[in-house]
């Protein structure tokens, strides 16, 4: 079921300095209290380079149960078989299920194939011996989004302990996948960046993008007012991430209530302290997306590139639309592939104090994702 470990993760992590493997660091979300101005107490996971704030299963009898036959709709098949069952039964469908997942690991866990040896090595390498189950179950909730109940259900594991093992699973992750989080260095970023970026914008080295998530309504009402986002009309949580022209995740800071500025996060984070001097970067400009941010980046000497910034002359104006397009499409790929993961689609609100970790995962997997080749537009 694991393939021979390749060499691109390997690769990938060769490019960090200073990177522990090792699981050791801890991530505090047990707290209520998630969505405050200063959110310190959401998950800070501090790096050495900062920079991350199926075929149908034919069913046995057990000689020493009795046989019960009846229409029995197939756990993992469309069909419906005839069967029996006992303890063996449920069993079989439990590991059937288990099969199917890690068959199609990057449909129902969000990680390419090529690298399902990463379970097995967290696994390995984790303190808390965590099972290779645990860690499943976890992926499969971030990307399936399913109720406890339901996978409860699929996996033939008590509801109560679903969500213990989810809980669990979700810190070993998140210490792993944000060592996948970090900013390559510039002649790595030069060496893959698309074609229209490498012809018109060559000097940039990160895309800044406000990315909100939608929660489901909270009754206190202080909450209630710190989450609602303007620009979504809704209860929202609010990240901010760089990424590299090729989509490659370099920077997710902790998550704030959606009536938060963009401004204000950039200055919370320490995206300023990852980026060389003299970078590049790039963001749309609309409504109030990273109004007056230049001042914070420019004391160190990072410029800030906004295509369709208001009061372009007519001479510009074809250049900059082209920029506009060029820019839109590299953000929507980059936000499409976090999108898949259906937990940052709506956020029930007893999961909210987890969210930091989970998008850590959900990034870490893009670059999974993204690493074995470039964005060739």
């Amino acid at each position: 079921m694991d393939t021979e470990e390749p060499s691109e993760l390997m690769k990938l992590l060769a490019h960090k300095d200073n990177v522990p493997l090792a699981l050791n660091r801890k991530c505090d979300s047990t707290t209520p209290k998630v969505i405050s101005y200063s959110v310190e107490v959401q998950c800070e996971v501090p790096t050495a380079d900062k920079s991350t704030n199926y075929n149908s299963h034919k069913l046995k009898t057990s000689q020493s149960t009795q046989t019960v036959t009846f229409e029995k709709p197939s756990l993992c098949s469309a069909t419906s078989q005839l069967g029996s069952v006992d303890s063996l039964t449920e069993n079989n469908l439990q590991q059937h299920f288990i099969n199917l997942i890690c068959n199609s690991p990057k449909q129902y866990l969000g990680i390419p194939k090529q690298f399902q040896w990463v379970l097995k090595h967290i696994c390995e390498h984790n303190r808390n011996k965590l099972s290779k189950l645990t860690l499943i179950i976890t992926l499969y909730k971030i990307k399936q989004n399913g109720s406890l109940i339901k996978i409860s259900d699929q996996f033939d594991i008590p509801s109560s302990e679903i969500n213990n093992m989810f809980v669990k699973g979700i810190e070993c992750l998140a210490n792993f996948f944000q060592n996948l989080i970090f900013l390559p260095a510039p002649d790595q970023i030069e060496a893959q960046l698309p074609h229209k970026f490498k012809v018109r914008y060559p000097n940039v080295q990160c895309i800044l993008h406000s990315l909100e998530i939608e929660i489901k309504t909270l009754t206190d009402p202080l909450r209630q007012a710190q989450t609602w986002s303007e620009d979504k009309y809704g209860h929202t949580l609010k990240y901010l991430i760089g990424c590299t022209p090729n989509g490659f995740v370099a920077f997710v800071s902790k998550g704030y209530g959606g009536g938060v500025s963009d401004k204000d996060i950039l200055e919370g984070s320490n995206l300023i302290d990852i980026l060389p001097r003299n970078t590049v970067v790039m963001a749309e400009w609309q409504k109030k997306s990273f109004v007056g941010v230049e001042s914070h980046l420019m004391t160190k000497g990072v410029r800030l590139l906004r295509p369709n910034h208001p009061g372009i002359n007519s001479s510009t104006q074809p250049a900059q639309e082209e920029a506009i397009k060029i820019l839109r499409v590299h953000l929507e790929r980059m936000t499409k592939r976090l999108r898949q993961f259906e937990m940052l689609s709506e956020v029930n609100s007893k999961h909210i104090g987890y969210m930091d970790q989970i998008l850590i995962i959900a990034c870490g997997l893009v670059n999974l994702q993204t690493t074995p080749q470039t964005i060739s537009n």
